[in-house]
């Protein structure tokens, strides 16, 4: 099962280790390979993510990649 924490944990093992605020693309810590490796791992888990949401800025910190997320599967533990 999905979880808000296996998210940021999906996250810290991409992009080393941040917080739910932390802004990705300010850090530096979100490239193109990272942002793909993210979306590949989400949608192994079953999360179908559309062309049109994949831009950095829906990326730009683990928050808002898990509002992403919440906003296709509903609210995560």
């Amino acid at each position: 099962m999905l979880t808000q924490k296996n998210i940021l944990e999906l996250i810290c093992l991409v992009c080393g280790p941040v917080t739910l605020q932390t802004d990705l693309l300010k850090e530096e810590l979100l490239d193109s390979f990272a942002l793909i490796t993210i979306v590949s791992e989400l949608e192994a888990e079953g999360v179908e993510l559309h062309p049109t949401q994949l831009g950095f800025a829906a990326f730009s910190t683990p928050q808002k990649i898990i509002a992403l997320v919440q906003n296709q599967t509903g609210p995560l533990p």
